[in-house]
């Protein structure tokens, strides 16, 4: 039986909660989620290791005769955070290992499709977790027919999992603009304004829209004679606002691949909005928290 360095240095720290979780984010610990073993494992970090080890053999039982060793890799974990970090209309469901084939985890998606709610459907595709960049080694769906003209061509193993995806199935993709990490710490603010402008490029806001900063933190200005109240609202956690923009001579024809350069990646933006004081039943503001009850109930299924 072979257990790498990862597995080990893994084992030593169990007491500070260095575990792989499973996930459903449940307490219990990860190789008694995924092995089924229905085993609590102790507190003790030497019982811990006993009973691990008394799982292993198990388990090697239970495997073919041409495997005689037993390697726990713990990068399956990465793998799974790398692909299931996937976009709208696409909702990463659950994982599980691949008994079939030994270097693998089955991903579950759904996919949605709000024009037509007879075409939602679910994604199973089987992943290396040794390479989860790679193409996946099995597609299956429950709509055959949504794969019909989906450019599995455009696949690059040189891109995270989620990224491919976006491409394939909403036919958009973005390029992280390369200077976004030496301007991080730069002031950059980005204004939800509710009118529409017929504007592209620039603008000094910080010259021309003046505003003055109530005693509450809340500011005020106006814009073309309407008086309009601003707050800072927070994105969700795990969750960011990216600036973007479009890249020449893409998106033109119908079905053309539509590519975005990120030029900003930020975690709040200013919200205006006209003749009220900001609140919780602002539309951007109920989307928001829309967000955060979902991923609550997420957390509890």
């Amino acid at each position: 039986m072979n257990i790498d360095l990862n597995a080990w240095n893994l084992l030593i720290s169990a007491s500070e909660a260095k575990i792989m979780r499973s996930s459903t984010k449940a307490d219990e610990n990860c190789l008694e989620k995924l092995w089924n073993s229905g085993r609590i494992f102790s507190d003790s970090q030497w019982q811990w290791f006993i009973q691990f080890v008394d799982l292993i053999n198990e388990l090697s039982v239970k495997c073919v005769e041409e495997i005689d060793a037993i390697t726990i890799n713990f990068r399956i974990n990465e793998a799974v955070a790398e692909c299931s970090d996937v976009p709208y209309p696409i909702k990463f469901n659950k994982w599980e290992l691949d008994f079939e084939e030994n270097e693998c985890i089955k991903l579950y998606f759904d996919i949605f499709d709000d024009n037509d709610f007879s075409k939602n459907c679910t994604f199973i595709c089987i992943v290396s977790w040794l390479e989860p960049r790679m193409f996946p080694r099995l597609l299956d769906c429950s709509n055959p027919s949504y794969l019909r003209g989906r450019r599995f061509d455009l696949w690059d193993c040189d891109l995270p999992f989620a990224y491919n995806f976006s491409r394939i199935f909403l036919g958009i993709s973005f390029t992280q603009n390369e200077k976004i990490e030496s301007t991080k710490k730069e002031e950059v603010e980005v204004h939800s304004v509710p009118c529409k402008i017929e504007y592209t490029g620039p603008a000094n806001v910080k010259r021309y829209l003046l505003r003055d900063k109530l005693e509450s933190g809340e500011e005020i200005t106006t814009f073309r004679g309407r008086l309009l109240n601003g707050s800072i609202a927070e994105m969700p956690n795990d969750y960011k606002l990216f600036v973007a923009k479009e890249c020449d001579g893409h998106g033109v024809l119908a079905g053309e691949e539509r590519r975005f350069d990120v030029e900003r990646v930020l975690s709040s933006f200013l919200l205006w909005e006209y003749d009220r004081p900001s609140s919780e039943n602002s539309p951007i503001r109920r989307a928001i928290n829309f967000i955060n009850i979902a991923e609550d109930l997420a957390a509890d299924d």
